[in-house]
């Protein structure tokens, strides 16, 4: 047995195998004590005692279940043993254990996902922390970027595939026919309408205009300040109030601000025809007053009645020009086919030629051609002499060629009249010259002018004398200048010469006595 101490009051307790007594064992952080003959070490709580040595939980991996993520910890010289916090985690204020962190403010989510256009969503479930979200309106596209809903592909894809227009709806996307079409039985945009009529109404510009709009369908020429989700959301509610199972459909094809008043062109589709009945959106009797400008349509389509049109709706024109150049294009011409409804054919406006041309409709009658600028400059005779041709989209320009200018003010074809930067009948007795973007005349000895045409002196050519004319002006300026200074020195000091006898005597006059002249006479 080794040497111990004893721990008990008196030395019968001592003597007792079974009394608890202090040996000398080296436990660490422990004490090694002896009981019942038998030397053990008593460890602190973080420790566990393994032989006579005391070692810490985490090394023994003897840890409260859950008390660590993962049950992952480390030993400490100074804690014994601390949780391995690290990634989503953090320490606590107690040093030991974690706490998880906020990792789009703490960590590096928010940073993260700012580079996919998103925002950062805690989310202790993802492996990282948290999520990287798209906002209201938006979703990821395959690149992982997030964009307006009608942008990202596989939504542009879906409705290309039906011939349609992306729409937002609110916050959700959704394929929507062109203007006077509809869904076919082949689930494509391929049949028109069976009635649709088309007109303008001036809407009350406080309520619809002013409010970014995240949700414009980019196929349109709009104002992004045109909130034209609310403008479609009350017009079909209130069309269908209006016009009862009659009504189909209706739609914004744009609007535009003008003197003020926001005008806004609208298709409405219908089962049946209304025939006198669609007027009744423009009658002043289906807007109720709000106040001496607008008016309401039920439920909540606020008009500008000061500027409402009643007969403003009639029968919709494929060619129609909002309408042509949503379906078919700014470079078109548009004409209806007689005695097809609204079958219309679309070919390339002057300057434009057709690449190719597709049949939107199931009959094959109605065309539209896809068409492409003409380049008129290939044409070597597009342009005359002295200019060169430059392009443009859908004509072309006639711009003088470099030493060449225009002669009058109009540089555009055909009235484009070119003349030579430096022509040699611009200046008449003298060398045209070109200074920076100035054009002159160096004009010869003895002549002057812009052209040069007028003549200085003409006094036979003779070098030598005129030389001898403008020494003699010389001289004679010179000696005209001379006798003025000394005129103008006597009088200062004939005048001085007074002041100065009158002041020095003031007793004295100066008498000016008449000069007499005799006259001898003979």
């Amino acid at each position: 047995m080794s040497s111990w101490v004893c721990l008990a009051p008196d030395k019968k307790s001592c003597e007792a195998d079974n009394v608890t007594k202090v040996c000398k064992q080296e436990c660490g952080v422990g004490i090694c004590v002896t009981k019942d003959s038998k030397d053990i070490c008593v460890c602190p709580a973080t420790h566990v005692a393994v032989g006579l040595s005391c070692v810490d939980l985490c090394t023994e991996k003897k840890i409260l279940k859950g008390l660590c993520p993962n049950d992952e910890c480390l030993a400490d010289e100074k804690l014994a043993f601390k949780c391995k916090c690290e990634g989503k985690y953090a320490y606590d204020q107690n040093g030991i254990t974690c706490r998880r962190k906020l990792m789009c403010s703490e960590g590096d989510g928010s940073k993260t996902c700012a580079k996919y256009k998103a925002r950062c969503a805690e989310d202790y479930e993802n492996a990282d922390g948290y999520r990287c979200e798209c906002e209201r309106g938006q979703a990821m596209d395959r690149d992982g970027i997030c964009k307006n809903k009608c942008e990202v592909k596989k939504q542009k894809e879906e409705c290309d595939a039906r011939k349609a227009v992306c729409e937002m709806d609110g916050f959700e996307a959704v394929c929507k026919c062109p203007p006077l079409l509809t869904i076919g039985s082949d689930g494509i945009c391929s049949e028109f309408a069976k009635v649709s009529y088309i007109g303008e109404l001036p809407l009350a510009r406080n309520r619809y205009y002013g409010k970014k709009l995240m949700s414009a369908a980019k196929t349109q020429v709009q104002d992004d300040s045109i909130n034209y989700d609310a403008i479609r959301k009350d017009l079909r509610a209130s069309m269908h109030m209006l016009y009862g199972n009659i009504y189909k459909f209706a739609d914004v094809v744009n609007c535009r601000i003008s003197d003020k008043i926001l005008n806004c062109l609208v298709e409405v589709q219908f089962q049946s025809d209304p025939q006198g009945q669609v007027n009744l959106i423009t009658d002043s009797n289906s807007c109720f007053p709000t106040d001496e400008n607008s008016c309401f349509i039920p439920p909540s389509l606020l008009i500008d009645k000061k500027n409402l049109k009643s007969d403003a709706f009639s029968e919709a024109d494929p060619c129609l020009k909002d309408i042509k150049d949503l379906n078919c294009g700014p470079e078109t011409e548009c004409k209806r086919i007689q005695g097809r409804g609204f079958n219309y054919k679309c070919t390339c406006s002057p300057g434009f030629e057709s690449h190719n041309a597709y049949h939107p409709l199931a009959d094959k009658t109605t065309v539209i051609h896809y068409c492409q600028d003409v380049n008129e400059c290939l044409d070597q005779k597009a342009c005359p002499n002295r200019t060169r041709c430059l392009n443009t989209y859908g004509g072309h320009d006639c711009i003088c060629s470099d030493g060449f200018r225009s002669s009058t003010d109009k540089s555009v074809r055909p009235k484009i009249d070119c003349v030579e930067i430096c022509d040699p009948k611009l200046c008449k007795h003298g060398k045209c010259e070109v200074i920076g973007d100035t054009v002159g005349c160096r004009c010869d000895d003895g002549y002057t002018g812009l052209d040069c045409n007028h003549e200085i002196v003409n006094i036979a050519g003779n070098k030598v004398f005129k030389i001898a004319v403008i020494a003699l002006s010389v001289l004679f300026v010179s000696l005209i200048i001379s006798i003025v200074l000394q005129m103008n020195g006597f009088r200062l000091l004939q005048k001085h010469y007074k002041m100065g006898n009158y002041y020095e005597d003031p007793n004295t006059a100066i008498q000016l006595q008449p000069i007499k002249t005799e006259v001898k006479t003979e």
